[in-house]
């Protein structure tokens, strides 16, 4: 009888931890048509644990076998669009465990810039929420990019530039309230709970881990925390990124002049430390930001190490060149670099000090460390 009482006592906590780990074997097909550039496109896969990424190199199909432990398997195709007007990018959601994604255009009209999808148990993200959040915040998306523009028009005004950037702070500020709002009134959707997850980064840089952890309990119910994906937000918020004050990893590495790169090697300037990729658009904005810095701070007393999350070399290189991009550049196409920093959303920039510390660091927020470098030279 104890054998007995033993045994399934034993198989109901084999069944419990498999329940709660949701686990499903996902086959995804994704195919692309002879007419889509296959320049620089990145397939990224989130199995609910962590996001993993396929390089494609003149291949029209990709195939994706995993385990999922979320609701949906999430699927972004990054590189898609080269037109400014568009975001860079396709986001797609599987439930089944069987899918096909085919992208094509249409060949009917030659003015259509955007692709075509053929899904085969698969979800666009506006059937997941996407549609609804976008058009909510719309309004937003369009003054900033407005805010923006005007910054950079009133650059040589510092005293109009100031009151910009306040203003523009403001608007952040009040903006990622509005996100939180919204993540917790739909906090039963996926998208939602998705959403927090690729937001915690930008969210630390105004609340403290203490202040997203209440947030993460009040919000979510006792159901979802103890579920993988649930979890997986928690132990995100536990291992935000590396505070001020930290000592900075070193870097090994070589640059894309063919130069070994150590980061304790400039332990008598400072030091920023900017994670960037061509296809990211708000890195792009940053650019000229950069170039202020190498132009009015001596390179004695600053070095300016931009870390590419890009996987094409020569279009990186040939990028820089165009632009005049005259600081270190790396390429971490693996995202080693990128991984030992606890970066996972970009831009990310930080400023370290001449003792190798870190003193600042925000989600591209360039314009602080001009000021901190102008007030230390």
């Amino acid at each position: 009888m104890i054998r007995k009482k033993f045994v399934f006592l034993v198989f109901a906590i084999l069944l419990f931890f498999r329940l709660d780990a949701q686990d499903k074997i996902f086959n995804i097909k994704i195919v692309f048509d002879e007419n889509v550039n296959m320049n620089d496109i990145i397939v990224l896969y989130d199995n609910g644990t962590k996001t993993n990424k396929l390089i494609l190199r003149n291949v029209k199909e990709a195939n994706i076998n995993t385990i999922c432990l979320a609701p949906y398997l999430k699927i972004t195709i990054l590189g898609l669009y080269k037109e400014e007007k568009y975001d860079n990018y396709e986001e797609f959601y599987v439930e089944k465990l069987n899918a096909e994604i085919f992208l094509y255009k249409n060949p009917n009209k030659d003015d259509n810039l955007k692709y075509l999808f053929k899904l085969q148990n698969v979800l666009e993200s506006k059937n997941m929420g996407a549609y609804e959040y976008n058009k909510t915040f719309e309004k937003n998306f369009d003054e900033f990019a407005k805010s923006r523009e005007e910054i950079n028009r009133n650059k040589a005004d510092s005293l109009r530039n100031d009151s910009l950037q306040l203003k523009y702070s403001l608007r952040v500020r009040h903006f990622e309230e509005e996100q939180r709002n919204y993540i917790k009134k739909n906090n039963q959707l996926f998208f939602a709970q998705d959403l927090f997850l690729k937001n915690i980064p930008v969210f630390h840089y105004n609340k403290s881990k203490t202040q997203l952890l209440n947030f993460y309990f009040k919000t979510f119910n006792s159901d979802f925390i103890k579920t993988h994906f649930g979890k997986r937000i928690l132990n995100k918020i536990l291992d935000l990124e590396l505070e001020n004050g930290a000592k900075a990893p070193n870097i090994f590495a070589v640059d894309l002049n063919g130069v070994g790169i150590y980061l304790e090697n400039y332990k008598d300037k400072y030091v920023v430390i900017d994670f960037w990729a061509t296809w990211c658009k708000p890195c792009i904005q940053e650019i000229p930001i950069l170039k202020e810095l190498r132009k009015f701070i001596s390179k004695d007393s600053l070095e300016i190490i931009s870390i590419s999350q890009d996987i094409n070399k020569n279009s990186l290189i040939n990028y820089i060149k165009k632009n005049n991009l005259n600081w270190v550049h790396i390429l971490d196409e693996e995202q080693k670099i990128s991984d030992l920093w606890k970066v996972d959303s970009i831009p990310k920039v930080f400023l370290i000090d001449k003792n190798g510390k870190i003193i600042y660091s925000s989600n591209g927020d360039l314009k602080t460390i001009f000021e901190i470098l102008q007030q230390k030279n």
